[in-house]
């Protein structure tokens, strides 16, 4: 009886060890991924501090210029690159859902801001890079976790591949009523 006694209490202290060491695994998983998404705060902060003041206050008649746009396009560059990333890290699951619904929300408001829009038509124009962000354009209210995500992804990566440069902007006008510009083909 007495060895009955002493299976049961190691069978239940090896029980509420292993509770223990599961719930110390999800808190510290809790805090890598906090700590893992303000390192891409820090960078979306950095981004916007480089952008003139113009752009994001909405002063559309200073911002839209083609002098603003092209003077920042290196900005907008990696902050459209940031964007695309955070949708990708999504997919893979390493931003959490609140988060995730905070940050989508915020890029689809950044780029409906003149300057940010004038810039991603820009972009968008000249190269078939950021098909995540197309996505998002075009899905957003689609979780990039989901089934239909990865097939209107899996979509816009075959007609981005399948059109050349030229025709990249119609892609983009197409899926999400972007203005087209085209650019010239390869040769």
């Amino acid at each position: 009886m007495d060895s009955e006694f002493w299976t049961a209490v190691g069978s239940a202290a090896t029980a509420v060890a292993v509770g223990f060491t599961a719930v110390q695994i999800a808190l510290a998983t809790r805090q890598e991924r906090t700590q893992f998404e303000d390192n891409l705060v820090k960078e979306y902060r950095e981004l916007l501090a480089a952008l003139p003041r113009e752009v994001l206050i909405q002063d559309a008649a200073a911002a839209e210029t083609d002098a603003c746009v092209t003077e920042h396009l290196p900005q907008f560059y990696r902050y459209f690159d940031l964007c695309n990333e955070q949708v990708f890290l999504r997919q893979k699951n390493r931003i959490g859902t609140d988060t995730w619904i905070e940050w989508r929300d915020g890029m689809l408001a950044n780029l409906k801001r003149p300057g940010f829009r004038a810039a991603w038509q820009k972009v968008q124009s000249h190269t078939g890079s950021f098909a995540d962000l197309r996505c998002l354009c075009a899905n957003t209210q689609v979780d990039p976790k989901s089934r239909q995500w990865r097939k209107a992804l899996a979509a816009i990566q075959r007609e981005l591949e399948r059109r050349d440069d030229g025709s990249v902007a119609a892609v983009a006008a197409e899926s999400y009523g972007a203005k087209a510009t085209p650019t010239p083909s390869r040769q």
